[in-house]
This record gives C-alpha cells, structure tokens and sequence, in this order.
C-alpha cells in the first residue's frame, strides 16, 4: 500500500470519528472528565439535637476575651463591663458527624464531605460604649471533603440555618455559599445578627444544604 493510500486511509477514519463524535455530543479532542463526572441536584438536611441546651451567663463585672470583641463590634480597649451580662444557649446537632453525599450523573456515589464537630449558638449582649443590645446565631463545624468530589468552577454548594422558637415558627432564615476544594479542612461558620428580643424566644433551629454542578477531584 502506497503511502498516498495510508493517508487517505487515515483521513477517511478521522472523518468517521468526528462524525461519530458529533452525533454523541462529545466535543472532539475532549477527554471530558467534567462531563462524565457532572452530579445530579442534591439536598441533605438535620437540625439540633433534642436536648436542653448549654446555657452559660457572663459573671457580672466580668469581660469577654480580647479575641472575641471585635467579632462583636466591640471597641477592643473598651474599659466599661457590661451592664447587662452577656448569656448563650448552645446545643450539639442531632447527625454528627453530617455526611454529604453526591450522585454521579454517569451512575455511582461518592462521599463529596462532611461537617463534624459541629454546634449552634445564639448570643446576646450589650455593648457596653453604646448601651445597644445585640443578638447573634451562629453554626459553626470543621468542613472535610473527601478528596473525590468538588465544587464546579462558577458553582456552590449552599447552607441554609433556619431558626426557630420551641413551636417550630421561624424566627431567622439565613443562607451561605460553601465552595469545596478537593483538600479542604477547616472551620465554617454561617453566623447572622438577629433581633435581640427574640433571644428567649430561640428553642433550636435546622439547617440544609442543596447544591449541584459538582465534579470529580
């Protein structure tokens, strides 16, 4: 066989390729490992464990940690104490550690991470410089991703905490993105101001994640 012959030969079969490819949808030249690894939509749920929650009350005449007062808004050299004590209600949550689970579009599941470690607290105080009173809900828990799965460039997985008084009304409703990187470990807190009167009203809360466009590390 002439090599003229070879090289029609070659271009023939290029030919049928891109064609065959063009009816698959496959791109030419595409490995597509981000399409083959595209998840499906998913959504995960818990809520506070049904339990009495740890409350703690700051001794009058006494200070926060300085690391905490500008989390608080709170001039760092304030040399007032506080009126009013400060006082928290924290609670465990009811799935711990909370695993994340994605469904690959092609078939099969993977592990996408997990949040251990995890509590919810609401906070209240006074600042001592202006007299206003304050009042926080927060969800902290130590992010681990599992190292198969990851957030899709422009995509995010989301939380959303949702707190509630002892009849199941909502009181906050508060949403966060989550990117997830194949080696993440670390602190993430979804953290929101709330009406300071409604601090005895708070019984618990749940919390949610949804997220999709997730590819394989």
């Amino acid at each position: 066989m002439s090599e003229y012959e070879i090289g029609r030969d070659i271009q023939d079969l290029r030919s049928r390729l891109a064609r065959l490819e063009a009816n698959s949808g496959i791109k030419p030249d595409c490995g597509c490992a981000g399409e083959r690894g595209a998840s499906m939509a998913h959504e995960a749920s818990t809520a506070v464990a049904g339990v009495t929650p740890l409350e703690w009350k700051l001794e009058k005449g006494g200070r926060f940690p300085p690391f905490l007062l500008g989390l608080l808004g709170i001039p760092l050299h304030s040399e007032r104490p506080f009126d009013a004590p400060p006082q928290s209600k924290t609670w465990g949550l009811a799935t711990e550690p909370w695993i994340q689970t994605v469904n690959w579009s092609g078939g099969g599941s993977d592990e996408f991470f997990r949040l251990v470690n995890q509590s919810f607290s609401v906070l209240k105080w006074t600042t001592p410089s202006t007299g206003a009173v304050n009042s926080v809900s927060t969800y902290s828990g130590t992010l681990v991703a599992s190292g198969r799965a990851k957030t899709a460039s422009g995509s995010a997985a989301n939380f959303t905490m949702n707190v509630k008084t002892s009849g199941g009304t909502p009181l906050l409703l508060y949403t966060v993105p989550i990117y997830v990187s194949c080696n993440q470990n670390n602190l993430f807190i979804a953290s929101s101001r709330m009406d300071p009167g409604q601090f005895d009203l708070v019984a618990g809360a749940s919390f949610s994640t949804s997220y999709s466009g997730i590819q394989r590390c």
